[in-house]
């Protein structure tokens, strides 16, 4: 798998099959962000304008079998 990183936006250019990604928002954030369970990419699953929050703290995880990582966004 390869993980390019320009600022703060991660991009996964080699997905790997048997990947599976989880959410792990931190307060609110899985309330307005979701990821693709078989990609990996992150969306906006609500407007972000019914919030005042000014940051949102994003974890995702990934698993391939038995392995499990830890992406911080």
């Amino acid at each position: 798998m390869r993980v390019e990183q320009t600022g703060g936006i991660f991009t996964l250019t080699q997905p790997v099959p048997g990947v599976t990604w989880r959410l792990l928002g931190i307060g609110n954030a899985p309330e307005y962000f979701t990821v693709e369970s078989n990609t990996g990419i992150v969306r906006i699953k609500k407007p972000l304008s019914e919030d005042t929050s000014e940051n949102y703290y994003l974890r995702v995880r990934y698993y391939i079998a038995p392995v499990e990582k830890l992406c911080l966004i």
